[in-house]
């Protein structure tokens, strides 16, 4: 199925994208937490719960991430909303059941808007329109902004559908399986821009006892691209990519912002001889 046919989940929550502004975009990091992220459950399904929410404090939630398309990816590249999502102030919920056996990329995706930030007095903020509908103010910046929130889950086996590059204007591929990560081991990924390679781009690795955008670690893409990865610390981390280009002939903007956030699990190291 492909994605223009699908019928994801909207969690219209403008009120607090209106309040929060540029510091719900930017200032905050933001990420998909699912209940596990490999399942060895025998029974013919599983249910899979996960949570889209920002905050400073890994991984604790505390705002509410505003309007967003849920949606999870099975093994054979189709597209399912959630069937159960539950809006909160500092989280949203969703549900789903997974019965097939393979790798599901869950997706929460931010659609693009404007913001334009102001000078009113003293007081600057940011408005929720494009520079060409301002009027009557001092206008600060204009951008156009675009973020998205992935993870990976394995129910059972991995498969690789699910992580191929969608040609969005920010990407950040798994070269690696993403269900397969071990401590000490390398994870190669890929920084891509509607499908070409982006090099000399930041990614950003925060882990669990991290707060604000104080990196655990910071990689650069290379030529084609790709960046490799090796922690030594089991648990979660958040991966991070930001680029900014000029909007060029866009009367409602100075520059196009995009974000995509990566949320990991390192398993402890293998064993020898256990595999």
């Amino acid at each position: 199925m492909s994605r223009r046919h699908l019928l994801p989940v909207v969690i219209p929550c403008i009120a607090i994208v209106l309040w929060f502004g540029e510091r719900l975009l930017h200032a905050h990091q933001q990420w998909v937490m699912p209940n596990f992220f490999v399942s060895e459950s025998d029974g013919n399904s599983v249910w899979l719960g996960f949570e889209h929410t920002l905050g400073d404090r890994r991984f604790v939630p505390s705002v509410g991430p505003g309007p967003a398309m849920l949606w999870v990816t099975g093994p054979d590249d189709e597209h399912t909303a959630p069937s159960f999502v539950s809006t909160g102030k500092t989280r949203t919920l969703a549900e789903i059941e997974l019965t097939r056996p393979g790798t599901y990329r869950i997706t929460a995706e931010e659609p693009e808007a404007y913001w334009t930030k102001i000078k009113d007095g003293d007081e600057r903020r940011w408005l929720r329109l494009p520079r060409d509908r301002v009027v009557g103010k001092t206008i600060e910046v204009s951008k156009r902004y675009w973020a998205k929130a992935i993870t990976y889950v394995t129910f059972r086996q991995q498969t690789t559908g699910p992580l191929a590059a969608q040609g969005d204007p920010l990407e950040l591929v798994p070269i690696d399986h993403p269900s397969a990560i071990r401590a000490g081991k390398p994870f190669r990924l890929q920084v891509l821009a509607k499908g070409q390679s982006l090099s000399g781009q930041e990614i950003k690795v925060y882990d669990e006892a991290g707060h604000g955008h104080d990196a655990t670690m910071t990689l650069l893409s290379r030529a084609d691209g790709k960046a490799q990865l090796r922690l030594t610390k089991p648990g979660r981390y958040l991966l991070s990519v930001r680029r900014e280009v000029p909007a060029s002939g866009d009367p409602g903007a100075d520059a196009y912002s995009y974000s995509v956030y990566l949320m990991i699990e390192v398993q402890p190291r293998t064993r020898r001889g256990k595999g």
